[in-house]
């Protein structure tokens, strides 16, 4: 993914843009513990694409969707959830990894992407090899399986906006 590309490709130019893709499994499904803020483009298995690491290190976005999933009540996260996420995007990607049995799109391989500052995440599929019951070395896998963060556990759960049902009608 280059600096340059991305920002075309998704309409922004300004640094209230964010981009963060994953780089490893650390910390990239959603579970305790919230590490610091890094002034480091990595942070918690995340590397920040845009805007430029030289010109700003911003993990705040990132870290505000962390703790409202692991540290808010039940109440705040469903009245307020759909302010960080954009729950239809959220709902599209997590019927597309359990179509393509995406065993390495529910942690690893995810980028997540704010227009700005006050605009929700989008959750943008990145590297789908690791699919249709074949890892990422081409061995077969199991396809009964649900591929699930504790991000998405919790929209399951706590069901914000008729989270549920949103997505069986999509």
């Amino acid at each position: 993914i280059s600096e340059n590309t991305n920002a075309e490709f998704l309409d922004f130019y300004n640094n209230e843009a964010f981009l963060y893709k994953t780089y490893s499994w650390e910390g990239t499904t959603f579970n305790p513990p919230i590490p610091d803020e890094s002034s480091s483009i990595l942070w918690n298995g995340w590397e920040q694409i845009h805007p430029n690491h030289k010109e700003k290190v911003n993990w705040k976005p990132l870290i505000n969707l962390y703790t409202t999933i692991l540290k808010k009540d039940n109440t705040y996260i469903n009245q307020n959830i759909s302010s960080q996420i954009n729950l239809d995007n959220f709902i599209d990607y997590f019927i597309l990894i359990q179509l393509v049995g995406g065993s390495d799109n529910y942690g690893k391989n995810q980028v997540l992407m704010k227009r700005n500052s006050s605009s929700p995440f989008y959750i943008i599929p990145w590297d789908l090899d690791a699919t249709w019951g074949r890892d990422w070395l081409n061995t077969p896998t199991s396809t009964n399986a649900i591929f699930a963060n504790n991000l998405f556990k919790q929209l399951i759960v706590l069901n914000p906006e008729q989270y549920k049902q949103r997505m069986k009608t999509r």
